[in-house]
Formats: structure tokens, sequence, C-alpha cells
């Protein structure tokens, strides 16, 4: 375990503890002031739900990043020099989603995308001004293009798989701290903040599942989302290596494993609505956590088997980190086979079970 890795699992220890201790404040806070998620359509609980639990794995995270950073492992300094915009951003992105927890839903997706769009503008804003200025190579502009790709894409796939209790927060758990101790970064600060995020993320848990005394809401969801974005890129070298024809793109590879299982059900949501002609990102109870409750399994069994194939992708991000592009590639076809052809019989599963097999199950 190197020095930052330390760090991390300190950051990790302070942030899990502090969100023991926070989340029933938050839990009290939004019952006061009526920030619950309250049952109907396709809301499935029996009673309202408060929705402050994202504000509460931020404050943890901050406290663990804080009390780690002046704690410190082996007596290293943490500079943040420079990560203030990763910081800035990712606050953003989480303040526009808080904002839509308190007013019940009432901001829609299109503003949401936007604010997720300006974040990555600013993160990379030296990117986007040499584009618009036409002082940019073509590499350059893919460049941008795809790491935006990236960013949207992640965002929203971690929020699609807020859709069951203990989901969306234990699988960013899961490569959180995959990407921690089984990739590894060289930089202390990146280490510390995936450390003390995935310790908050697991402090919270207790209260999400298997029972939910609380909710992520989407100011979690989308902090969690955004922080993936940057972290799993920073562990992988995801769209940062190669040469200008390449731009590094096989680096995406360990990188879109890390997040396989919440990447996978967004392309096999988005794929399905397209067949059905319906908008991409309207909101349903059909995802994969569903159709294994509808192929039989009760929701805690559902939510363990999906942790436990994240947990088997995440891995595969750690054996094809050392592969060339070939090797990654071919690592990344193969899985993604197999994952057809296992979402195609959990649907057919699902589909009989309800007496209805359709072109469009």
């Amino acid at each position: 375990m190197n020095a930052g890795q330390e760090l991390g699992l300190l950051g990790a220890g302070v942030a899990f503890v502090a969100a023991l201790c926070i989340v029933p404040i938050a839990r009290f806070v939004a019952l006061k002031f009526d920030v619950v998620d309250k049952p109907g359509g396709r809301k499935t609980q029996r009673a309202p739900v408060p929705l402050l639990g994202g504000v509460a794995v931020a404050l943890a995270a901050v406290v663990g990043v804080f009390v780690a950073r002046a704690v410190g492992a082996n007596g290293a300094a943490v500079a943040f020099g420079g990560f203030e915009r990763v910081l800035a951003v990712t606050a953003i992105v989480f303040l526009v989603g808080l904002v839509d927890d308190v007013f019940k839903d009432r901001i829609g997706p299109l503003p949401k995308f936007l604010a997720q769009f300006a974040a990555v503008v600013i993160l990379f804003h030296e990117s986007f001004v040499r584009a618009a200025t036409f002082d940019a190579r073509t590499g350059d502009v893919l460049y941008l293009v795809a790491i935006t790709l990236w960013f949207l894409t992640v965002v929203n796939a971690v929020n699609f798989v807020d859709n069951m209790n203990g989901l969306c927060a234990g699988l960013a758990t899961a490569s959180l701290l995959v990407g921690l101790f089984g990739l590894g970064s060289a930089e202390a600060r990146t280490a510390l903040c995936a450390g003390a995020l995935g310790g908050a993320l697991l402090g919270f848990l207790p209260f999400n599942f298997p029972k939910a005394r609380i909710y992520l809401g989407d100011a979690g969801s989308h902090l969690a989302g955004f922080a993936l974005a940057y972290l799993s890129i920073t562990f992988t070298e995801g769209f940062l290596s190669g040469s200008e024809s390449t731009l590094g793109l096989h680096g995406f590879v360990p990188a879109a494993l890390l997040l396989g299982l919440p990447l996978f059900d967004l392309l096999f949501s988005v794929v399905r609505r397209w067949r059905e002609r319906r908008p991409l990102f309207h909101g349903d109870n059909r995802h994969l956590s569903h159709r294994l409750v509808g192929a039989g399994l009760d929701p805690v069994a559902a939510v363990l088997l999906l942790w436990g194939v994240h947990l088997m992708l995440a891995a595969a991000a750690v054996v094809t980190l050392p592969q060339d592009a070939i090797g990654r590639f071919t690592s990344l076809f193969v899985i993604l086979i197999v994952l057809a052809v296992g979402s195609a019989w959990l649907v057919r599963a699902d589909a009989r079970r309800r007496g209805t097999i359709s072109p469009s199950v």
C-alpha cells in the first residue's frame, strides 16, 4: 500500500464514522422541512422517505478529506493546488441536484443536463476556449468531445441506477474503493478524495439498505456520478494517454469496466426506450434491478446480485489495466457479449413470468 492509498484509507475511515453521525441529522432535517420522496406513481414505498442523504454524504466526505489531510499518513502533506476547480464544479452539479430534491423534481431533465455540461465546460475551459477560437488540432477537438460525453454519460448512468434501495450507493462505493486499492493513484489528493467519498457512501448504506430510511436523492447521485467520472479516468488514465490518432481511447476500457454496471444499465435502458420510441430520459421501472425482481428475486437479493456483478466488472478493470489496446478492446467485447446474453435471458424470464413475451419486452 502506497502513501496515497494509506491517506485514502484514513479519509475513508473518518468519512465512514462521520456519515454514521450525520445521516440521522440529515434525516431529521428532511422530515422537519418536508424534503421527502412521497409514494405514488413509480414510487413504491409506503411512506414518505427523506431525500437529504446526498447532503449527509457530501458533508461526511468533506470531514474525511479535511481531517485526513490535517492528520496525514506518514506525515505526507497533501497539496490541493489546481484541484479546487474539480471540487467547485462537482459542487455545482451537487447543488443543482439538491435544488431538484428540495423542489420535488420540478426542474426537469434538461436544466440538470445543461448544468452538467456547464460543469464540464468550466472544468476543461482552456480546451473549450482553444476549440472556440479554432486554436486547436483535430485531435484536441475529438478529445474534448470524448471527455464531455464521458462525464455526461457517467453522471446520468449513476443517477439511473438510483432506483432501488442501496443499489446506487453500493455500486459507487465499490467503484471508488476498487479504484483506490485495486488501481491505485500517484496523486495523494485523488486517493484521499476517492477514499473519503467511498467511506461516506459506505457509512450511508446502513440507512438505505435493505430498508431505506433516507434516500441519496439527485444531490447524492449527481455528486457520486460526477466524482466517479473524474476519478475513474484519473485512476485508469482514460482518454489521457496515447497518440493523437487513438486519443488513448484504449484507456477508456478499464475506466468503463470500473463503472460497468451503471454504464451497462444505461445502455440497456436507452436501447429499450429507443426501440419503444419513448423519451430516452423518461424514468420507468424496467431497469435491470426491476427485471430481476420481475424474474422472481426479492429486491434485496436483486441488489446483492447486481453488487456482485459490478464487483466482477470492477475486478476486470484491474485485470485489463496492464493490457495493450488490442487486449483491452477484446476483453471489453467479450464482457459486453456476456452481459448482452445475460440481460436478454433476464428480459425473457421477466416477460415469461408476467405472461407477456413481445419484441419490446
